[in-house]
């Protein structure tokens, strides 16, 4: 993984991708490979191909509708696409606010 931020940040991004992509296969269970196999992608104007990689993660449609925005005759596309993020956001939040409220349950028993 590593090897894979030192491409990402020399901007070697289809080496990037390659290293990010073995991380993720030799560490199922670390989901750091994953975000900056995204971050790579997207770097390379691949957003919905980093989109694919998690559809649950706000962020990545909120990257595809600023890329929409400047895009003429795109612009449904990207307010669709930052709808999503925004419903997805607030998905987290609450999901967020609901793990608080079960940890502070059970701290007070």
């Amino acid at each position: 993984m590593e090897l894979g931020y030192y491409y990402l940040r020399t901007g070697k991004m289809d080496n990037a991708i390659e290293a990010y992509r073995e991380a993720a296969k030799l560490s199922a269970d670390n989901p750091r490979p994953i975000t900056n196999l995204g971050v790579a992608l997207r770097r390379l104007g691949k957003t919905k191909e980093a989109i694919a990689l998690n559809p649950s993660a706000y962020y990545a449609w909120e990257n595809l509708a600023s890329s929409l925005a400047h895009i003429p005759g795109r612009e449904q596309e990207g307010k669709a696409a930052r709808e999503k993020a925004i419903a997805l956001g607030e998905e987290l939040r609450n999901l967020l606010r609901t793990e608080r409220r079960f940890g502070q349950e059970l701290a007070a028993t």
